[in-house]
């Protein structure tokens, strides 16, 4: 490329495989993938700053400044960013914004051939931000609806707070040219910023466009230090500083009450860009496998115990329906791991006793091989849903070079995962999961359920309070485990893994690139129709099989039925209980959803393919042969209904089925996917299977195959 400027000079560069990282004179790091799998291209640029660890909301108000266009773009409030974002549309390409707690990007997909297009924008959006006083103005308030729209997602929200995300304008301290101003040149300059690339180009023509356009960003700016230029954020209770377990509480305008729990862990999260020692990606590893055993997937250990009643003293109806986050999250002060469970209003505290007793049990029991093997597999299949997509891909590669100062960390991580012992996770957790380390919020609904009072008042514990409490559900969760007390836990089966598939080919200045093929027919003359479009691009195969019928024969009195048909399914078969069931699809690396639609129901599994066939011949068994038990029934209608509710409180969710209504009135469109209460209530085990006796045993269905097949 000719014209380059001095500081797109190239200094360092390697590769491996289709995979190149380079360094620009000016301190640049680009990171370039070749991906020809599909006719799309994203550039992503990131910088090594987020709302942990900065002044209080300064990085969302420049990142709403940088999408808001550059300084000699468009100057109205009303077309500001809607003319950058129709300029990159013009090119079949889409704007994405993330802001994260150590990560801020700005990431474009496009078509392929638009890409030399889209590196000008994203250099000009980057060298030219418009920081004047009208131009804070406007980010200001594109900020502030952004911050309207977030709010909506009350649980989102909830976890990002207990981390400490401080980016909210009332956290913003008065803002002028001057303080933004330095803000932007000390973390946006090319030392602390990733250019990344993946998508349909060759390596060298689009490492020439990234030298071209950024060599230009100077390397001028003050040096990065570990903290703050200013520190804006207020110097922490005094809890946090003595160790002391946190707790608040508060309303909102939700019907299921939200607990979010929180664990402060030590390991280290490392400044942006300095790579990890061996000890902290072994630590790392651990924790990851820690947290898959405790919430990642169904057959988890929360998940059992809370959402499917496993915990439950009297065993005969859920307790709460939980989800946790599946890995340690970056968060203000250090790394923490989440746990979040919706809980109905008048359970929370058997919720929170319960899911204490667990946490308690799992701090002093080394699991089985089984139930660890599982997490293990479960955490190599979401590594690959993470590279599902091209965006995925490339916002994981710039995070862990932006980070972890090396992009093949992600791929090193399912090595370290597999070497991590049980003995390692037991100790992990009674290290970490204890009552100093734990903050809780709770947020519940200010109105009560129909029949009580007018208004909820708040719960009057203090942080000393619950912590008595916590110490009353769990007796020994303010203490040290002690060797004593550590007991194995309830042996799983261990199943047989497939031979691994596309393991990587090393040749010199060869790139393999799988492209996905035809969908070809195979159906049967007198049975299934299937199709089948292999697509080796990932060693991931899913399998739909979906009938005919389904919500498009319900009513407003039988509204839910399909749905809770499907879900009972996947609770037990003739041969095999619900927890087997989870236990043994996820030991596969297996991932079932159900599918329901106005016109067709059915499963989909996401499994890695070199275990496809033992999962698919069980989900076969879940469909010819499930067994309709009716506490399993009662303990699924129950989280059904719960679901219901949740949704909501999702105000898009809600005006989603007010259109439906009003397109289709009275028509079975308008339903609701998860049906209605009213509807679901008197439903019971025996007319689950006669539905699933009249629909699905009397009809062949459609099977569509994509992926390693």
């Amino acid at each position: 490329v000719l014209g380059v400027p001095e500081g797109g000079k190239l200094v360092g560069q390697e590769s491996a495989g289709g995979t190149g990282r380079y360094r620009l004179r000016n301190g640049l790091t680009t990171v370039v993938r070749e991906r020809h799998s599909v006719p799309l291209v994203v550039v992503e640029v990131a910088a090594g700053v987020g709302w942990a660890g900065e002044a209080g909301g300064m990085s969302g108000l420049v990142q709403e400044l940088l999408v808001g266009g550059p300084a000699n773009g468009p100057a109205s409030e009303k077309n500001g960013k809607a003319a950058l974002e129709s300029e990159i549309a013009r090119l079949g390409g889409r704007l994405n914004a993330r802001l994260e707690a150590r990560v801020s990007s700005i990431q474009v997909v496009a078509p392929a051939e638009s890409y030399a297009a889209v590196v000008d924008i994203l250099a000009g959006v980057l060298l030219e931000p418009d920081l004047s006083s009208e131009g804070i103005g406007r980010g200001r308030r594109r900020l502030e609806l952004r911050e309207r729209e977030e709010r909506t997602r009350l649980r989102l929200g909830e976890a990002e707070r207990l981390r400490g995300r401080k980016d909210r304008l009332t956290d913003l301290a008065p803002t002028t040219p001057e303080s933004v101003t330095a803000f932007y040149r000390r973390y946006y300059q090319p030392r602390n910023l990733v250019v990344t690339v993946v998508g349909d180009i060759f390596s060298l023509p689009a490492l020439g466009q990234i030298q071209l356009k950024f060599g230009a960003l100077g390397g001028s700016g003050e040096p990065l230090t570990a903290g703050p230029a200013v520190d804006t954020r207020p110097a922490g209770n005094a809890e946090e500083a003595a160790g002391m377990l946190q707790y608040s509480h508060a309303l909102a305008s939700i019907r299921q009450s939200v607990v979010t729990i929180g664990y402060r862990l030590s390991a280290p999260a490392g400044q942006a860009g300095r790579k990890l020692t061996e000890a902290e990606l072994k630590e790392r590893a651990v924790l990851e496998v820690l947290a898959a055993v405790l919430g990642l997937g169904r057959g988890s250990r929360l998940n059992q115990g809370l959402r499917d009643g496993q915990a439950s003293r009297d065993k005969s109806s859920v307790a709460v329906a939980t989800s946790v986050w599946p890995e340690p999250e970056d968060g203000d002060g250090g790394r923490w791991l989440i746990a979040q469970m919706v809980v109905d209003p008048a359970r929370i505290d058997r919720a929170e006793a319960e899911y204490l007793r667990e946490i308690e049990r799992f701090r002093r029991e080394v699991i089985s091989e089984g139930e660890l093997r599982r997490a293990i597999v479960m955490l190599e299949k979401r590594h690959y849903d993470r590279l599902e997509t091209i965006e995925g891909e490339a916002h994981q590669l710039t995070c862990r070079q932006l980070l972890d100062g090396d992009y093949r960390v992600a791929e090193a991580a399912l090595t370290r995962q597999r070497t991590v012992t049980a003995v390692e996770v037991q100790q992990a957790a009674a290290r970490y999961l204890v009552l100093n380390r734990m903050v809780v919020r709770e947020l519940e609904p200010a109105e009560s359920p129909a029949g009580g009072p007018a208004k909820l008042s708040a719960r009057s514990f203090t942080p000393e309070k619950f912590a008595d409490l916590v110490v009353t559900f769990a007796p020994g969760a303010a203490r040290a485990v002690s060797p004593e007390e550590v007991k194995p836990a309830t042996v799983l089966k261990t199943f047989q893994q497939g031979a691994e598939r596309m393991l990587p080919v090393n040749e010199q200045n060869v790139v393999v690139a799988p492209i996905p093929l035809p969908v070809r027919d195979f159906s049967v003359l007198r049975g299934p129709r299937a199709y089948v479009r292999e697509d080796k691009s990932r060693p991931i195969i899913a399998v739909t099989i979906v009938f005919q019928g389904g919500r498009l024969q319900e009513t407003s009195a039988t509204s839910g039925t399909t749905e809770l048909m499907l879900r009972s399914m996947l609770r037990s078969t003739t041969t095999r209980r619900a927890d087997l069931i989870a236990h043994e699809l996820e030991s596969y690396g297996a991932d079932v959803r159900v599918v329901n639609e106005p016109d067709f129901y059915g499963f989909t599994i996401d499994v890695l393919s070199r275990n496809a066939e033992p999962a698919v011949k069980l989900l076969l068994e879940i469909i010819e042969s499930p067994f309709f038990d009716r506490e399993e029934v009662a303990r699924e209608k129950a989280i059904l209904v719960a679901e219901q509710e949740v949704a909501r409180d999702e105000m898009a969710v809600e005006a989603r089925e007010h259109l439906l209504g009003s397109i289709f009135p009275n028509h079975p469109y308008s339903l609701p996917r998860l049906g209605r209460a009213e509807a679901i209530g008197p439903l019971n085990a025996d007319q689950l299977e006669a539905c699933h006796t009249k629909s699905i045993r009397r009809q062949y269905p459609f099977v569509f195959l994509v992926g390693d097949t």
